[in-house]
């Protein structure tokens, strides 16, 4: 099992809203979520990452060609 599939749909449909550069309002916006759900989101995503930032997280996504 991959830490990819570790993330949900949502979670991993956020993740690659990040790498796109979207900010936590627009990215709430588009998904018609509340911006604390979103930032709770990405706490998910460095959580299940093991990894300290959402800058760390997005520079794995990359790397891994998860996006």
């Amino acid at each position: 099992m991959t830490a990819q599939s570790n993330l949900s749909e949502r979670e991993f449909e956020i993740l690659r809203l990040m790498v796109d550069g979207y900010n936590y309002r627009t990215t709430a916006e588009m998904l018609f979520l509340n911006t604390h759900t979103v930032r709770k989101h990405i706490a998910n995503i460095k959580h299940k990452l093991n990894l300290p930032s959402k800058a760390k997280a997005i520079n794995v996504a990359t790397k891994n060609k998860w996006i």
